[in-house]
């Protein structure tokens, strides 16, 4: 809810373990459940906004994650929950719960969370994903998954100053090369 009030478009609510779960996010992400009617905060655009409370609900993107084996296990009953938007895999945490240590892409995991993607696509939603690299949101794509996330913003800044100074090494190497 603060989120929201704070002007988030929507959340991603980690940890699930059961449709029961699921109604409680989404009962708090919108207005006609329990969320408060706080109308002079950011998301509000301080008291200015024109909208009504149908139309802000409407607007709300809510996420759940399934990253645990109930959830997995509830992924059907979960997704049938009106108001939840996206069925979102956490791959690190749903292979540690399932005992697995394996890529976001291994054949062992993808076998579990194509259940997520069918769940997802039996109930009208997305079913979503992050992963570190293309090759391994291409697997899931593949699977029907349509909610695709590839890296993050740490990820990348962390790749571009590790080719950066691969890059300026180089031109140190042969700046040396050259005077010797």
């Amino acid at each position: 809810m603060h989120a929201l009030d704070l002007g988030a478009d929507g959340v991603l609510v980690p940890r699930l373990r059961s449709a029961e779960d699921a109604r409680r996010c989404v009962e708090c992400c919108r207005y006609s459940g329990a969320r408060g009617v706080a109308r002079y905060n950011r998301a509000w655009h301080w008291g200015h906004s024109k909208r009504t409370l149908a139309e802000a609900d409407a607007e709300v993107v809510c996420a759940v994650q399934i990253e645990t084996v109930e959830a997995l296990a509830a992924v059907n009953e979960i997704a049938a929950v009106d108001g939840v938007d996206v069925l979102f895999v956490g791959p690190a945490d749903l292979a540690h719960s399932l005992g697995m240590s394996c890529p976001p892409d291994d054949p062992a995991l993808l076998s579990h969370v194509v259940k997520v993607a069918e769940a997802a696509r039996r109930h009208g939603k997305a079913a979503g994903v992050l992963t570190g690299g293309l090759q391994q949101v291409r697997a899931y794509e593949q699977l029907g998954f349509t909610f695709l996330g590839c890296n993050s913003d740490g990820g990348l800044l962390v790749g571009a100053a590790t080719g950066l100074a691969a890059d300026l090494r180089d031109l140190a190497r042969t700046r040396a090369g050259e005077s010797g």
